[in-house]
């Protein structure tokens, strides 16, 4: 079986970690003390489609600014402070969102909406030397695999789009009757696709639709089956509304007489005036090692084939980097160098509403005494940590913990200051996010104080090649 790997290798130095990710991929400004995050990808269109150039989001981060502000995948970004993104190049784009300003004024266009929209974008600051609770998980990402982790993704996904049509002028959208014999699986495609396009503003109109749209599809038994037995039969897909990563039975690039299975699925958007003329097409042939029913196959792939709508990537393979992020947030910054100071308190988080304050001193978090924490010998105690917890480890591509040394594995996090970041996983804490107890010190007095953690998702799917 094909191995995957954990997003921080499980021995990886946790100060190499930690610097790491003091440079957000988003953003990052040019002044050296603080730096800035907008939570957004984006990718240059073609000049001849939707968009004429101008630069399209194709990712955002969940409770990002970016995401705050209202942006949308698939939206345009026309101008970035009064600068058109119309024949830029993607790092120059990322150039105009990285000037070290408090906020941007960006110029989009959305289908389904007649006239460009201005949103004020404001980036998230922090100081460079200070680390977040997402950073922080994802430095710790060997304490919870299932909740820290980044995957490489592959999918067998082709498209087509009408070269010139003006998506513009497509508010509406209608789907081709179904027979009596395939409704029930029309219906559920059909359901998956309307939140998809609802989602970029369009809206269902059977009587005045602007885009009809059908699905096609096959599962049937490969005749004579060619089997490589020391080519994987299994891949990794992502799970859009269950935001996790699991494995199926897709033999990876699969060759048409592959597997025991073979698996067709496309969407076709067709004008009502010219049915037999798609302005817009995506595709994808699998083959299959075990049986999976058509409804399961397209629960996995429709949100990601229609991902890219109404743009047309090229290619017959399309490449992902699925990012799984759950932990427990309170809104502190704590220092580098010393991570059991706060250096920020972020407004209206829950460590702000229970009164925290920078420069604090943090003694204990749930009785569990931070001590010395020194980077380098943090690292140490998390390789050791590691180590001594190999054994409770589920086998597989996954690395998650067996839910049989789920006791064990409580006793070995009690020593482990930063743990309450996954405390919603009952192999940590079996109140699954309860309230935090802190020890703190501030101007030689000390405090307890108590705060109601928020459970934060954040996973994501990040197209590498659109």
């Amino acid at each position: 079986m094909k191995k995957y790997r954990i997003l921080s290798s499980l021995f990886l130095s946790l100060t190499s970690a930690l610097i790491t990710l003091g440079s957000p991929s988003a953003l990052s400004a040019q002044q050296p003390e603080l730096v800035y995050r907008l939570g957004l990808e984006q990718r240059p269109t073609s000049p001849t489609s939707w968009g004429q150039g101008a630069a399209h989001i194709t990712a955002l981060q969940p409770e990002s600014p970016a995401a705050r502000a209202g942006l949308r995948v698939g939206d345009l970004l026309l101008s970035i402070d009064g600068v058109m993104t119309a024949g830029l190049s993607a790092r120059e784009v990322d150039e105009l969102l990285q000037r070290p300003t408090g906020m941007h004024l960006v110029t989009l266009r959305r289908l389904g909406q007649p006239k460009p929209e201005t949103l004020l974008l404001i980036p998230e600051a922090k100081s460079r030397a200070a680390r977040t609770e997402r950073e922080l998980a994802r430095a710790y990402a060997a304490y919870s695999p299932e909740d820290q982790a980044e995957w490489p993704l592959s999918y067998q996904l082709s498209y087509q789009v009408q070269p010139g049509f003006d998506f513009a002028t497509v508010r509406r959208y209608a789907f081709a009757p179904s027979s009596e014999q395939n409704r029930e699986l029309d219906d559920a495609l059909y359901s998956m696709i309307a939140r998809q396009l609802q989602a970029l503003g369009l809206q269902e109109d059977k009587a005045a639709p602007d885009l009809i749209i059908e699905c096609y599809y096959e599962l049937q038994p490969t005749a004579s089956p060619r089997l490589d037995a020391a080519k994987p039969a299994q891949s990794l897909r992502y799970h859009p509304e269950e935001e996790r990563v699991q494995l199926l039975p897709i033999i990876p690039e699969a060759g048409p007489d592959e597997g025991s299975y073979q698996v067709k699925l496309s969407v076709q958007m067709t004008r009502p005036t010219e049915p037999q003329r798609p302005v817009w097409l995506a595709e994808t042939r699998e083959g299959l090692s075990e049986p999976m029913t058509l409804k399961d196959f397209a629960r996995y792939t429709l949100p990601v084939m229609l991902r890219p709508f109404p743009f047309a990537p090229s290619g017959s393979r399309q490449h992902f980097t699925a990012r799984c992020s759950r932990y427990l947030y309170t809104g502190l910054h704590y220092a580098l160098e010393d991570l059991g100071r706060v250096v920020e308190v972020e407004e209206a988080s829950p460590a702000f509403a229970a009164g925290l304050q920078p420069g604090d001193r943090i003694l204990a978090i749930n009785g569990r005494t931070l001590g010395d924490i020194d980077l380098t010998r943090l690292s140490e105690e998390y390789r050791r940590f590691v180590r001594e917890t190999g054994s409770y480890r589920e086998a597989g591509p996954f690395g998650y913990w067996s839910p049989k040394a789920y006791g064990a594995l409580r006793k070995a996090f009690a020593s482990q200051p930063y743990s309450y970041l996954f405390a919603f996983r009952p192999y940590v804490s079996e109140d699954r996010g309860g309230l935090l107890t802190l020890e703190i010190e501030r101007s030689g007095e000390r405090y307890t104080l108590q705060l109601q953690p928020e459970l934060r998702q954040e996973s994501t799917l990040i197209p590498l090649d659109q």
